[in-house]
């Protein structure tokens, strides 16, 4: 009976440590709102939003989520944040670089189909701002097409 009684104690401590274990493994995955969200309206919305530079936005998750292979790829290969000066040497204002620790993360949250995490209250930060980079323009000017008809060809 003590054996009995041991044995289900032992087995109830592996089980318990193990569940432990597996809900920390599940919190190293990154999701959405908690972790891609800040780093991907700091570095890539700026350019990837209307109006910007860029030829399609990353404010959403499901903007990130149906490229997010795409994202983890060109990321990885430092291909984005396009800035290719060298951190090392000099700074500049506004630089967008990616430690390879936030590489990592966008790596991870591909690699783990790209949980959402809570999005309810998640929402495009002020600084991502729609219109131009460099505000409203002095001027605006409309180039009319002109035909120029040359009368001295023989």
């Amino acid at each position: 009976m003590k054996v009995l009684r041991c044995l289900s104690l032992c087995l109830s401590v592996v089980l318990l440590s193990g569940i432990s274990l597996l809900s920390s493994c599940s919190s190293n995955v990154p999701d959405f709102a908690h972790d891609i969200a800040p780093m991907m309206h700091k570095n890539c919305s700026p350019c990837h939003r209307p109006g910007g530079g860029a030829p399609f936005n990353l404010l959403t998750y499901l903007d990130a989520a149906k490229r997010s292979k795409m994202i983890a790829l060109v990321t990885s290969l430092k291909y984005m944040p396009p800035w290719p000066a060298d951190k090392n040497y000099s700074h500049f204002l506004n630089e967008r670089f990616l430690s390879d620790q936030q590489i990592e993360l966008f790596k991870k949250w591909y690699e783990n189909n790209c949980p959402p995490g809570d999005t309810a209250n998640l929402s495009i930060p002020n600084s991502v701002f729609l219109g131009s980079v460099l505000g409203k323009p002095d001027t605006v000017l409309n180039v009319v097409p002109v035909q120029i008809i040359d009368d001295n060809l023989d």
